[in-house]
Parts: structure tokens; C-alpha cells; sequence
């Protein structure tokens, strides 16, 4: 099994990306977007909006690379951390680059293993660098909490059909 070290690894080199999905309901992530902006002013970050008009959320994707595992770790706490004083969000994921292909994929009950950081308002940070901690069923509920978030607005969106 890879380590996780090594699946955050950009290929070729020594460093390693973060990859923090900041999620909201629908309409949300438009304005909250110019927020993020400014809480992550002067920092070396790639941030995105990620939307379809026939999706119930948005996600604002927060990308960072740092040269050190030592350095990834406090980025991966800070980047979540931030994301907390953010009050329109629904969760906070981060996960492996390519995991996510879609609304309906980005908390999986069928891929804990490849999430790493998760926040929900209203509770703590969790955070599993261990390959063990990973595959748990703690870490399980956890990721299916956020699931169940996410599943929420899948429910009040119009268009969704669910």
C-alpha cells in the first residue's frame, strides 16, 4: 500500500500538494469565494470554484504545494483551519488529487482511505496522516458524517432528483 506521503508526491519532484475542498450548498461558494480570497491573501495558493448548474453544492478548492512533509502538515492544518471562520460551509474535505470527478464523489463512503482532513462546523478538525487511522471505522463515521452533510443538499435541490 502506498504511504500517504507518497500518493501526495507531485510526480517527478520532492514536494507535495494539498488539495482542500471547501463546500457549500448551491449559490453559496459565488460570494463566499471573494471571502476565501482575502482569509488566504498573500499565500502561494491556487484557488478555484468548482460548479454545474445541475450539481446541489459548490466547492471552492484550495490548492497549495510545499517542499517539506513538515511544512505540508501545518499548511493542511492551517488551509482547514481557515476554512472554519467561514460560515456558509457545509464541510471541508481534503483528499488525494483525482480522487474527485464529481458532487456525487467527493465524500464516498467508498473512499475514506483517500481523505485525509475533514471539518464539519460545529465539531473539531480531523486529520489521518496514518494508512491505519485511515481505513478505521472511526475514520469511516467521520467521512460518512460528511457524506451525510453533503447528502442534505442533494435533498433540498431542485434539480437534483434525489
Amino acid at each position: 500500500m502506498m504511504t500517504i506521503f507518497e500518493a501526495l508526491r507531485i510526480d517527478g519532484t520532492e514536494t507535495y500538494h494539498l488539495a482542500n475542498y471547501f463546500v457549500f450548498r448551491a449559490g453559496e461558494g459565488r460570494t463566499s469565494i471573494e471571502e476565501i480570497r482575502e482569509i488566504f491573501a498573500g499565500e502561494d495558493s491556487q484557488i478555484t470554484r468548482l460548479h454545474n448548474d445541475e450539481w446541489p453544492i459548490e466547492m471552492v478548492l484550495i490548492e497549495k504545494v510545499f517542499a517539506t512533509r513538515c511544512e505540508f502538515v501545518g499548511g493542511l492544518v492551517s488551509s482547514i483551519s481557515k476554512g472554519t471562520s467561514v460560515e456558509e460551509l457545509v464541510c471541508s474535505v481534503c483528499m488525494y488529487d483525482g480522487v474527485f470527478s464529481g458532487d456525487g464523489d467527493l465524500f464516498s463512503p467508498d473512499n475514506p482511505s483517500q481523505i485525509y482532513g475533514v471539518w464539519i462546523p460545529g465539531g473539531e478538525i480531523n486529520i489521518a496522516m496514518n494508512d491505519d487511522l485511515r481505513s478505521s471505522k472511526a475514520w469511516q463515521a467521520i467521512v460518512t458524517e460528511a457524506h451525510d452533510r453533503i447528502a442534505g443538499c442533494h435533498h433540498d435541490h431542485p434539480r437534483s432528483g434525489r
